[in-house]
């Protein structure tokens, strides 16, 4: 129940729809000079992007970026994890240097993240800016064709 009443469920009839843009599947390669991570990172996100039309030339370094950093991420997150992220020195406990690092690459993937519609308000920031649209319903396919036939 939403704050205006039920909310309304939209019948969902075979897979989602599956925007093709001309010309943007070179954007599923990824970019030259990415780790090996970040290059599967791309390789895995990129056909979601292009398919939603959030992928464009403009976005891809962007998600090259944010892949990068999800790669270096991972890599000190794994290296804390073994090694530990509290020690014993002469003066004390020490917390690893790397903890903070970590924190501003997390910090800088959100706003990364943001960018490219990957969390609920990019995306709907993306789409207020008509950059990426909503799939359309089924009667509104339906009034697409109609209009078609009135038109020509």
């Amino acid at each position: 129940m939403g704050r205006r009443g039920p909310l309304k469920k939209h019948p969902v009839k075979g897979p989602p729809p599956v925007a093709s843009v001309a010309g943007d599947e070179n954007l599923l390669t990824p970019p030259p000079g990415l780790p090996s991570g970040a290059k599967r990172r791309y390789i895995e996100i990129a056909p979601i992007l292009l398919a939603d039309r959030r992928l464009l030339r403009e976005t891809q370094a962007t998600l090259a970026t944010w892949c990068r950093l999800a790669d270096e991420a991972d890599r000190i997150a794994d290296a804390l994890e073994v090694e530990g992220i509290i020690r014993k020195g002469p003066h004390g406990t020490i917390i690893d240097g790397r903890c903070k690092l970590l924190a501003g690459i997390r910090s800088a993937m959100l706003k990364y993240s943001t960018a490219l519609g990957l969390d609920p308000a990019g995306r709907a920031r993306l789409q207020s800016a008509g950059i990426i649209q909503q799939a359309k319903t089924e009667a509104e396919l339906e009034a697409d064709a109609l209009m078609a036939k009135f038109i020509g």
